[in-house]
């Protein structure tokens, strides 16, 4: 788009996504057209360009980093995570990671985006239900290698990314670690979390198949 297409719309913008510009003249203006706009990503760009991702006007800095270090329940902390998350993503290169970081950017702008508003910071509250409900199935998973090694790799994902979730759960698949997740997740919910079947589209069930009425014997 031309860069004043650009500047117009970036007037109005919550969240901008800039993806493969090396160029630093290019760079430069479109830093400068994005200075406005609180939340972003600069992805595969010019190191210049990439110090631009931010979160509510914050940015990816060492300085954040040294924050979230030193306060890791803190907002830094938060926003470095999800910046971590973005890149991830967009390391994955298919179409589904790039909708979801999207997703991610939209919600951290403030626009709640149900489907990655999950619960991925553990409280009192969480660590009290896992303890006082899980704890034999949490200490069988410690004596497990390969069950210690699915929460690590779980924990770097991020609890709403599902693909890399599941990836972990393949690759070191374990009975301590399926007992686990069955009392923490699916019988006592320590983590808080919900699903709420969507109401639409709503799918009716088929009634002909090929021109012909649809009936038990046809299927």
């Amino acid at each position: 788009a031309p860069l004043e297409a650009i500047q117009k719309s970036a007037a109005n913008a919550d969240v901008f996504v800039v993806v493969g510009v090396g160029d630093g003249a290019l760079a430069d203006a479109l830093r400068d057209a994005l200075a406005g706009v609180p939340t972003g990503a600069a992805l595969g760009c010019s190191a210049a360009l990439t110090k631009e991702s931010r979160v509510a006007f914050q940015p990816v800095s060492e300085m954040r980093a040294m924050e979230a270090k030193l306060v890791p329940w803190g907002q830094a902390s938060k926003d470095l995570r999800l910046m971590e998350q973005v890149t991830s993503l967009f390391k994955r290169e298919n179409h589904l990671d790039l909708l979801f970081l999207h997703m991610l950017l939209l919600d951290a702008a403030g626009a709640r985006v149900p489907a990655v508003d999950i619960n991925q910071d553990l409280n009192v509250g969480n660590v009290w239900c896992i303890a006082k409900n899980c704890n034999k199935q949490l200490l069988q998973c410690y004596q497990n290698d390969r069950c210690v090694k699915s929460l690590d790799c779980i924990d770097a994902c991020g609890l709403n990314d599902q693909v890399c979730t599941y990836t972990c759960i393949r690759s070191y698949q374990n009975d301590q670690f399926q007992l686990l997740a069955r009392c923490m997740l699916h019988k006592n919910n320590c983590l808080g979390n919900d699903a709420v079947r969507p109401a639409l589209p709503e799918v009716l069930p088929m009634t002909t198949f090929r021109g012909e009425p649809l009936t038990h014997d046809v299927a």
